[in-house]
């Protein structure tokens, strides 16, 4: 996206978030114009009470094909803190009350 013409078909459109270098929403900015330009593109968190169930967010979205709906479906969830829950369960299995328990010796 620092190629142009290209940066006007691979550069998002500019979206305001909060935060800083030192919060759970880590990201940088342009000094010159106090924009976001960059910070971790797939945050995750994983309750260890339900490891089989995660919450995440990829910025700026799910797919990395320009042409795709997927390119920059998640900005709006990343930069306003918004995960999508994800599960490594089956569903046929999240009804049956399997349950992992983890006991420290």
């Amino acid at each position: 996206g620092s190629v142009k013409p290209l940066n006007l078909l691979f550069t998002a459109k500019a979206t305001a978030m909060g935060g800083g270098r030192v919060t759970v929403g880590a990201a940088g900015w342009d000094a010159e114009t106090g924009e976001v330009d960059h910070g971790a593109p797939w945050r995750t968190v994983i309750d260890l009470a339900d490891p089989m169930r995660s919450y995440n967010v990829v910025g700026p979205g799910q797919s990395g094909h320009v042409l795709s709906r997927w390119y920059h479906d998640q900005v709006g969830d990343w930069t306003t803190g918004q995960y999508h829950t994800t599960s490594i369960v089956p569903a046929i299995y999240r009804s049956a009350g399997n349950e992992l328990k983890l006991i420290p010796e």
